[in-house]
């Protein structure tokens, strides 16, 4: 069974709100004029594309994949081995958008990522991200459980 997960935004949260903005002022622009047409391409790619995991547990691999406009998915499929392993990683993200007066504001996101590792301890991919450690803590042990891999976090 095929299950996707969402990681990330891939221009932020700002690039995302701009891109949605973009989206409805095209779709208002081309009651008027057909370069409506070119604010809605601009704004459904900004707002839309992300950073995806699928995992399809019953063939034992993984996709990390680049969603664009949120509909077409680029990735390779990964296959599971028995020497890779699963581990949680706390994981901060940045962004900073300039006002017209120039004034920084700031956005930090926080999150916790279960992460496959190969079997040199080598991170390959994010698979999942939870808001809290525990929660990850608990859905690491279903997806070892799940991709038949057994328990050797990384300390």
């Amino acid at each position: 069974m095929e299950t996707k997960y969402k990681i990330n935004k891939s221009f932020g949260p700002q690039g995302s709100a701009a891109g949605l903005l973009l989206f409805i002022v095209g779709i208002i622009a081309t009651f008027y004029s057909n370069i409506g047409l070119f604010f809605i391409i601009a704004g459904a790619f900004m707002a839309f594309t992300n950073t995806s995991t699928i995992i399809d547990t019953a063939t034992r691999r993984v996709k990390p994949v680049e969603m664009l406009f949120g509909i077409f998915s680029f990735g390779k499929w990964i296959y599971i081995t028995d020497e890779m392993k699963l581990d949680v990683e706390k994981t901060k993200r940045g962004f900073r958008i300039l006002s017209a007066s120039n004034k920084a504001a700031d956005q930090i996101e926080s999150d916790y990522r279960i992460i496959l590792y190969d079997d040199n301890d080598l991170p390959i991919t994010p698979l999942k991200k939870f808001q809290s450690r525990s929660e990850a803590e608990k859905e690491i042990v279903n997806l070892e459980d799940q991709l038949g891999l057994t328990d050797k976090s990384i300390v």
